[in-house]
């Protein structure tokens, strides 16, 4: 285990500051742990995040089809993080950082918050124009290994994240926190459609990792594979526009996601980790 890692993490997670956010995730759930002082409820489908453990494998072989057993218990909430990848990843924010490092200390964060208050969690990404999908876990470990797995899919996944958001919500059918990690380019491709039906039993959480702008100096333009033209960081006008091109599909993706019950923070830097994550959760409204 990478504990060095998991230091780093924790000192970028002050539990204190998000006692107040979280609040509404702690106490609606029993733990997840199975034992014989638990009532039995019914049967179910296997739907995928299900404990292999709570198969009833003489039911499903009767019926043909893969059942669980449900208990009156409370169980853990779930999250899912579906995490946006590809070229358009590896870039720069506004702040200088690398927009892919940034993804995966936020992921590292907000996983490890969840490893705290007992939320159990997955992370779903392309990778080599598939879906790549974890297992839902809560530990330490889990968060390390979701980490890592999504540091090998960035430079391999190139899949709009529109696509991820619609197949989350076809084959995650339970309900759940969706915590969607993207940039300005995937808050352009998502859809009404997409987020109407990830909304339909899941609550939604974005943040989007702001791109530097092309107009700064220095900037390299990853799609043309060179620096941005000196025409380019000197005019004043092209500045302008191309700021009014990014608040402008912002504001849509806002007013998109508002409008249908959904939370949508942007970041730049390691130091708007902590409030974006806390005004994401302050604004949950769970429905358990």
């Amino acid at each position: 285990m990478n504990y060095d890692y998991i230091d780093r993490i924790s000192e970028l997670v002050s539990l204190n500051t998000f006692r107040k956010a979280v609040s509404q995730l702690e106490g609606d759930y029993l733990s997840s742990y199975r034992n014989r002082s638990r009532e039995f409820d019914d049967l179910a489908q296997y739907v995928y995040g299900d404990n292999v453990r709570d198969i009833d494998w003489k039911s499903s072989a009767r019926t043909g089809d893969l059942l669980v057993r449900r208990y009156k218990a409370q169980r853990r909430h779930l999250a899912l993080f579906v995490c946006d990848t590809g070229t358009k990843m590896t870039g720069h924010t506004g702040s200088g950082e690398l927009k892919d490092s940034l993804a995966v200390t936020l992921l590292g964060v907000t996983a490890r918050l969840f490893t705290e208050i007992g939320v159990d969690y997955a992370m779903v990404c392309a990778k080599d124009n598939r879906i790549y999908r974890s297992l839902f876990n809560g530990s330490l470990q889990s968060m390390l290994n979701i980490t890592e797995n999504y540091r090998s899919c960035v430079d391999e996944g190139d899949m709009p994240i529109g696509d991820i958001l619609e197949y989350s919500a076809v084959n995650f059918r339970k309900e759940m926190i969706v915590f969607m990690i993207t940039d300005l380019e995937g808050l352009s491709r998502l859809s009404e459609k997409s987020v109407r039906n990830i909304m339909y039993n899941k609550e939604l959480m974005v943040v989007c990792i702001e791109d530097a702008m092309l107009t700064s100096g220095g900037s390299y333009d990853i799609s043309g594979g060179d620096y941005t033209d000196t025409y380019m960081v000197t005019n004043d006008v092209l500045k302008c526009k191309e700021q009014e091109i990014k608040d402008r599909i912002y504001s849509g993706a806002e007013a998109l996601l508002r409008h249908n019950g959904a939370n949508l923070v942007r970041m730049s830097g390691e130091q708007d980790i902590i409030e974006g994550i806390v005004s994401l959760m302050r604004q949950v409204s769970y429905r358990a």
